[in-house]
């Protein structure tokens, strides 16, 4: 589960700004929190931000998006850090970027600082959180123009051997990488529970973001292709069931450069789903050592009570955008499943009926002891409710004065539980409204002489 994250000069982030997920004293849903790491600490299941367009809710996102890359995927030897400085201070353009983060993996809390600009990593250090304090692994500073790491009993357990590996694996990481991704290609073990927070553990879908799991578990698991037929029957789009269907390897309907890609990505354990710019969908997966593709598809009643078949593109975007979100929402409601979703703008393409019953569905499934979490961005005012959210669960965004973007949550104000928040909200009570003028739309002039022939 996520606990906190920080960021501080990057993109729209010029000074730092802090999101939590660390339950306040509200009262209100106070079942609605899950107990553990340091003292107890309480972590709340759901977050919501919210704010005007440009405020900076999707720079939260790619700030967390950018650090799990560095994490996950590296960078190429040689190739610049892509990352973004707050360019409006012409102080902060060429300073460096920096991102602090707690999560808790496996019952064990970490916190991970990294600092960085373009060229190199600066500073790198991961500690374990415990009700004393934090307990540092590892740390990575920069002396002398090079790297020194420092590693703490911690991590080695006193051992020389382990020490010196370490060591090795330190002075093998380039200036442009993390340790932590480092460590991982060299199998460092201890730091594995770290390291697949960040991959296997946090599951983040932007606008665009086709979900990976979809084709591989529509053609493996009976279950979730169970759940993904009831779920779209539910919604009304007039769809009876989405369903696999299998095409040899070389078939011309894929194209080329999708195929290349997910051949690039497939493993012998994860599949792949790929999307194309027409809106298809298709499945990659290797089964005893053989690839199969399969092309996802749905199936409508037709008017003689035969199945009518429908390719994936031919689907509304609404109801696209909200097949893709199911493998994400069907890992949020397994028991003893670890999972932190965050999607940005939750509510695109969607009604806001649809997406307050998805937020709904999350809520009224989710159970204390459940080690998931939903967070996501809007700009649907309809999911103010304090029927549906605690107010330490919303956030909102805006940008300041000198144009960086500031972050608080709903939890700072003194708000009635019966007091309706979207009313409140959009009359700017609370800030993160648009400061918009009326537009000046006016007519075009036209030409009114006419030639007489």
């Amino acid at each position: 589960m996520l606990i906190r994250f920080s960021v501080e000069n990057y993109l729209s982030f010029g000074a730092r700004a802090e999101f939590s997920t660390v339950a306040t004293r509200e009262m209100h849903h106070r079942d609605r929190t899950y107990s553990a790491g340091p003292d107890g600490l309480r972590l709340l299941p759901v977050s919501v931000l919210f704010g005007p367009n440009a405020s900076g809710k999707s720079n939260l996102f790619r700030a967390l998006q950018f650090l799990r890359g560095l994490v996950v995927d590296g960078v190429r030897p040689e190739a610049a850090i892509p990352v973004t400085p707050f360019r409006l201070d012409p102080a902060q353009r060429t300073a460096p970027s920096r991102f602090n983060i707690e999560f808790l993996s496996s019952g064990t809390a970490f916190a991970y600082e990294v600092t960085v600009t373009s060229a190199r990593v600066l500073e790198e250090s991961l500690s374990r959180v415990r009700p004393s304090g934090k307990v540092l692994l590892f740390r990575r500073m920069l002396e002398t123009d090079r790297p020194s790491f420092h590693f703490e009993d911690e991590l080695t357990g006193g051992d020389l051997e382990q020490t010196q590996f370490l060591n090795f694996v330190g002075k093998g990481t380039r200036n442009n990488e993390l340790f932590l991704h480092q460590a991982l290609d060299r199998a460092v073990e201890s730091l594995k529970p770290a390291f697949e927070w960040f991959s296997k553990i946090l599951l983040l879908l932007d606008p665009r973001s086709v979900s990976p799991a979809m084709g591989f578990q529509l053609a493996a698991r009976d279950d979730f292709r169970s759940f993904c037929s009831d779920s779209v029957r539910r919604i009304g789009a007039g769809i009876e069931s989405i369903e696999p269907e299998g095409l040899p390897i070389k078939d011309s309907t894929v194209p080329e450069h999708v195929r290349e890609e997910a051949m690039r990505r497939l493993t012998d354990v994860d599949g792949v789903l790929m999307g194309t710019r027409d809106g298809q969908r298709f499945s990659f997966s290797k089964v005893n050592g053989e690839v199969q593709v399969a092309r996802v598809v749905s199936y409508h009643p037709g008017t003689d009570g035969e199945r009518v078949r429908f390719e994936f593109s031919e689907e509304s975007e609404g109801t696209q955008r909200f097949m893709d979100l199911l493998p994400a929402l069907y890992n949020l409601g397994r028991p003893n499943h670890q999972q932190v979703v965050f999607v940005d703008e939750l509510d695109r393409s969607l009604h806001s009926g649809l997406t307050r019953s998805v937020v709904e569905s999350y809520l009224q499934n989710w159970l204390p002891g459940q080690t998931t979490q939903f967070l996501f961005t809007s700009h649907d005012a309809t999911l103010l409710d304090q029927d549906l959210f605690r107010r330490d669960e919303v956030w909102l965004l805006e940008k300041t004065d000198r144009g960086d973007t500031e972050i608080r949550s709903l939890g700072d104000y003194r708000v009635r539980t019966d007091k309706r928040l979207m009313k409140d909200y959009l009359q700017g009570r609370f800030g993160a409204v648009p400061r918009t003028r009326r537009l000046a739309m006016r007519r075009p002039a036209f030409a009114t002489t006419a030639t007489r022939s």
